[in-house]
């Protein structure tokens, strides 16, 4: 199975618009819409929805008025400034919980001497699964001011692998965010080849070398394309002599086409109207699906696991040592294991410390939730509640399919 990845270092560089017409052109992809911010793909495809699920991340408080004693403990401890006071139209006092502004850190759960904050999972938005005319579609919508956009993104490939081998489908096509955030990273680290859409203008040329620089971090082919490069042939010549120079490879430019509009409001890809670009859409696209095919499968992974004496340590953030372990996923086998000793414990500090040493799996005994969220941001798969062994036990386990994730002992 591959994946390719379309992004753009700005938006509004007609990213989307090509990545629709690769789905339409590519024949039995999967379309995985990853601009979970300001998702559109589905304006030009009209999904038929067949599956749709709640996305829950963190928690926001909740003050339960019947038990409420209007202390305003809950208030003195708050730092995000997220509990408000109301005086109701009889007088009364009333004390509640701003959603937007709550950072579901707990304290005022912890500090309430009346017990009266419930503390359930925040509802961040939703994905779907849909069936559209280029292909079975992978989507989502994230919450208005809702966080986590990195881990929902991560979620959306997932699904999309999964209806890619329920379907045998072997391409994976991902509209993927503007920019070089976290919501970016989440859709590139893993994919085949990245296809930069840029535009010749200077904030593109710029934006462009910070995406070029994510991509070779990550090790990951890249192409570029020059869309409306008529509009300035010489910033196309100086944008596509430094994309060779950061090592990228060009695979087209695109004219400017008052067409495009036009299909966009019709509710199609280019590809399926008669606009004079169609030509060049197709030649990018067939340049890179030759580069695609040329591509190696990477059965590799490495699978990192927190170690307390040698053997699987049941707090996560509390591991005196990492191993490393390297697999071939094809042929089940364990190739080469490195221990590490631990960074010191710090907040936030443990996912792009993994992800820079190539972690693309973690098994832990325990986890909190913030940390889970922030290795899903880096991409990083995360297994929690597994029982104790040694690693070369857990790691066979899971190579035969019968690792079993239990309760989490740290689930905060």
């Amino acid at each position: 199975m591959k994946e390719v990845v379309v992004v753009s270092g700005k938006g509004g560089t007609g990213k989307t618009s090509v990545t629709a017409s690769f789905a339409v052109l590519a024949h039995r992809a999967v379309i995985a819409d990853c601009d979970v911010d300001a998702p559109d793909m589905h304006l030009l495809f009209s999904p038929r929805v067949h599956e749709r699920h709640d996305f829950r991340s963190g928690h926001e408080a909740f003050i339960r008025d019947e038990k409420c004693a209007r202390c305003g403990m809950c208030q003195s401890h708050c730092r995000f400034g997220a509990v408000r006071w109301s005086r109701e139209p009889g007088g009364d006092v009333r004390l509640s919980i701003d959603p937007l502004a709550c950072e579901g850190c707990g304290v005022c759960v912890r500090f309430c001497p009346e017990q009266a904050i419930d503390f359930p999972e925040r509802l961040c938005g939703v994905w779907m699964v849909s069936e559209t005319r280029g292909g079975p579609m992978v989507h989502a919508r994230l919450g208005v001011g809702a966080e986590n956009s990195g881990k929902l993104v991560s979620m959306v490939r997932r699904e999309a692998r999964r209806v890619a081998a329920e379907t045998h489908r072997s391409l994976i096509v991902a509209d993927g965010p503007p920019g070089i955030g976290c919501p970016v990273i989440a859709s590139l680290t893993g994919a085949t080849l990245v296809l930069v859409v840029t535009e010749p203008s200077v904030s593109a040329e710029h934006d462009l070398e910070r995406v070029l620089a994510l991509t070779r971090h990550f090790r990951i082919p890249a192409r570029i394309c020059v869309n409306k490069w008529d509009l300035n042939p010489e910033i196309t010549d100086r944008i596509e002599t430094k994309a060779r120079r950061e090592g990228a490879e060009i695979a087209g430019r695109i004219r400017y086409d008052a067409a495009v509009t036009r299909a966009q409001n019709a509710k199609r890809a280019v590809v399926e109207t008669e606009a004079p670009c169609v030509e060049d859409i197709r030649e990018v696209i067939r340049n890179v699906l030759c580069a695609v095919e040329a591509c190696e499968e990477d059965y590799y992974m490495r699978i990192a696991i927190p170690l307390t004496n040698g053997r699987l340590s049941p707090h996560f953030g509390h591991c005196e040592h990492f191993a490393l372990i390297d697999v071939d996923s094809m042929e089940r086998r364990i190739v080469k294991r490195e221990d590490i000793e631990a960074p010191p414990h710090e907040p936030g500090l443990l996912p792009p410390w993994l992800a820079e040493r190539g972690a693309n799996l973690i098994i832990a005994g325990g986890m909190g939730q913030r940390a889970r969220g922030l290795f899903a941001a880096q991409g990083i798969q995360v297994l929690v509640g597994v029982s104790t062994d040694t690693p070369e036990g857990l790691v066979g386990e899971y190579l035969a399919g019968k690792l079993q994730a239990g309760s989490n002992p740290c689930d905060h």
